[in-house]
């Protein structure tokens, strides 16, 4: 692949990509790495030439993307750095991945490995729902919003599960 707006160098270093396909136009394509902070990347031909984001700032590592079920929305999860430490957050971009904005902090600080997910089964009872994971102090952590990333609940925490860093969230057709 070619990125078209800067030379390959600019990635060197970059690390732990995520790559997500749009599910309603399978040539828009965002990644996201790990960089001089978190790196995002869109494509708009099915991979074949990339361009980079603007938008998320003053971020760490880990990134993860999805798509919403219509494909009108990116998501991208970051560690953002904040006076107390890393916070799991959360931008969205209406643009195809172009720009990213309206960051939000789910997480109170202390966080790592970061995960979201989209519910796209079209028999769930909660499509569309979004659902990010991450830890503090290698305890599992969860929230979910019901309104695209707009709002967030409050975290879940798992302190009886077992301990570690990483996760990978998915759902059934049931939305389980």
């Amino acid at each position: 692949p070619v990125i078209t707006d800067q030379p390959i160098s600019a990635l060197s270093g970059a690390n732990e990509f995520t790559i997500e396909q749009n599910p309603a136009n399978p040539l828009r394509i965002i990644a996201g790495g790990n960089g001089s902070g978190q790196v995002q990347f869109y494509s708009a031909d099915g991979g074949t030439t990339w361009s980079s984001a603007t938008g998320i700032s003053n971020t760490c590592c880990d990134a993860s993307n999805e798509w919403s079920v219509d494909g009108t929305i990116a998501y991208a999860a970051t560690l953002g750095n904040v006076t107390g430490g890393l916070r799991a957050s959360v931008y969205r971009s209406t643009d195809q991945g172009q720009t990213w904005t309206g960051r939000i902090d789910v997480s109170t600080g202390g966080s790592d490995k970061e995960w979201i997910h989209v519910d796209r089964s079209p028999t769930s009872p909660y499509k569309d729902n979004v659902y990010l994971s991450w830890h503090q102090s290698n305890i599992q952590q969860f929230s979910r919003s019901t309104d695209k990333g707009l709002t967030w609940a409050a975290q879940t925490s798992f302190p009886t599960a077992p301990t570690g860093i990483g996760s990978d969230l998915t759902t059934d057709a049931q939305g389980r």
